[in-house]
């Protein structure tokens, strides 16, 4: 039997083999005409408060105010772990959160007979399948319950698609799976399960692609490319606000603003994202002051236009003003609480004026396709480096030494975007869109450039999917790093995760690698 792993390019083999297996679904799950979510996606959506929080309400009608999340529990009991809530007009209660996708879950799940569950404070569910109102702890209390899915900012199935479990607390300890056990028996084990990772890479580069291309209906490519940046930009505390900011001002009518010279060009976009983004002097003061969470604590210095910069950032914005006829969003909206002050939300939504301002004579697409040259299969890492150094040279100005409006500055400068964000970016959102677009153009030459730029990216940071997969691959063997050498494969460890591995040991059963191995490992 040919192998089907032995095509080349960004290749469909993973899928084609993918294809031939049932998908793996919940046991118990009720059906409903309603899209496919993970728990887990659930889970994220409550801990990033990616909602319309001013409008939160239980399914009786009562108010929530989110004072904070909880931690996310890593064992067993509820999801989150000391919330702080206030709801209806009560005081603040502390206590846990247990999230679901049905409300139905709860008792499909023994919780109202589980001890371990009678500090949930509140259930809540995606969508709430019954006709109650309450559920009921083991001691008979009702626990109140609010459905999410009218509160969900955004679109659920790019939510979906834009949640990256890696930026979220550390998955379970584990060892080896089903997978560890075949390759472990298997003659050659390394060199095909390397080969096996790499389509499992290819097929998450043609996912972003095909999740690009959803976005490009009746749109130019540039738009496209300005929302992936924003969203990667904002990683896990800010991403869907990043994606929203993106869209109130499209990289169109930025470019329009960006008509002086170029600092001049950076402050005027700049003025724009942060009037949009209702974090600019003296409206973000005045919002952060009457947040209930302790998110804006870092800015109680935002009202201070003493200092040029803002204030020229203020005259910009009320001259750009009637150019944008988007209400502008809500400073509590974004976080800063767990998050680096470098990579601050103020800090992201520089970067991203600066995006804009050094491709806004050309356009995104046209900028960094001349970044190739005429001949780029020959400068594959020469490219990559190219497009890094573009990202990690943006003009920093105030933010170079400053993480908010107000604050001492930095003794040292600092870039706007890292090194290791650098990678992501061209690997998250660069080599994938300019993919969509070969794939239109019918450029072959792009796409083999592409691809080697993808093929010879090193390795990014690790995280906790990434040592989950190596640990579920290889167990307590030490020689991982002779196959996961770049960051094709560990895209590929990605891929397979987001197949079966996070939907639990059931999924060893119907797992794309267990199949392949068993199909084809033997004969390799």
């Amino acid at each position: 039997m040919n192998d089907p792993l032995a095509d080349d390019l960004f290749t469909d083999a993973y899928r084609r083999l993918a294809g031939t297996l049932p998908a793996v679904a919940e046991p118990g799950a009720p059906e409903s005409p309603r899209p496919s979510v993970r728990e887990r996606l659930v889970r994220c959506l409550w801990f990033d408060q990616s909602l319309t929080t001013d409008a939160l309400r239980t399914v009786s009608g009562e108010r929530v105010r989110v004072l904070s999340p909880g931690w996310w529990n890593l064992e067993k009991g509820p999801d989150f772990l000391k919330a702080a809530l206030r709801i209806g007009r009560g005081e603040t209660q502390r206590g846990d959160v247990e999230v679901h996708v049905y409300a139905s879950d709860w008792t499909r799940h023994g919780h109202q007979a589980d001890p371990a569950y009678a500090t949930v404070i509140l259930h809540v569910a995606l969508w709430n399948d019954t006709d109650a109102a309450f559920v009921t702890n083991a001691a008979g209390q009702p626990v109140p319950m609010m459905e999410l899915a009218p509160f969900v900012a955004g679109q659920l199935d790019e939510l979906a698609e834009s949640v990256d479990p890696s930026d979220y607390p550390e998955l379970a300890e584990t060892g080896g799976g089903a997978c560890c056990q075949r390759l472990s028996a298997m003659p050659q084990a390394d060199d095909w399960l390397a080969r096996f990772l790499d389509h499992a890479g290819d097929e998450r580069i043609l996912r972003k692609k095909e999740r690009f291309g959803n976005r490009l209906a009746g749109r130019t490519l540039d738009d496209v490319l300005f929302e992936g940046f924003a969203e990667n930009l904002g990683v896990k505390q800010n991403k869907s606000q990043m994606l929203q900011l993106a869209r109130l001002a499209p990289y169109e009518r930025l470019r329009a603003v960006a008509t002086s010279s170029p600092d001049a060009a950076i402050l005027r976009v700049q003025a724009v994202l942060f009037g949009l983004s209702g974090l600019l002097p003296p409206d973000g003061a005045s919002a952060a002051g009457e947040s209930d969470r302790s998110d804006l604590s870092d800015q109680s210095d935002l009202s201070d236009q003493s200092d040029p910069y803002v204030s020229s950032l203020v005259a910009a914005w009320q001259d750009a003003r009637p150019q944008f006829d988007a209400t502008p969003m809500a400073a509590g909206q974004w976080r800063f609480s767990s998050t680096r002050p470098v990579n601050f939300p103020t800090r992201r939504i520089a970067a991203l004026g600066a995006i804009v301002a050094v491709s806004a004579e050309r356009g995104l697409l046209k900028t960094l396709l001349d970044t190739m040259g005429e001949r780029p299969l020959d400068r594959a890492a020469r490219l990559r480096q190219l497009w890094s150094a573009w990202l990690e040279n943006l003009p920093g100005g105030y933010w170079a030494t400053h993480c908010v409006f107000g604050k001492k500055p930095f003794p040292r400068p600092m870039r706007l975007i890292g090194h290791d964000r650098a990678g992501a970016m061209i690997v998250d959102v660069i080599v994938p869109a300019l993919l969509l677009h070969a794939r239109e153009e019918e450029d072959v030459e792009l796409e083999r450039a592409l691809h080697r730029v993808f093929v010879s990216h090193p390795r990014l940071p690790e995280s906790n999917v990434t040592r989950f997969m190596e640990r579920r691959l290889f167990g307590v063997r030490g020689d991982r790093g002779k196959v996961i050498r770049g960051a094709r494969r560990q895209q590929g460890l990605y891929q397979l995760f987001r197949d079966c591995c996070e939907k639990g040991d059931l999924a060893c059963r119907k797992c794309v690698l267990v199949a392949a191995v068993d199909r084809y490992g033997q004969s390799s």
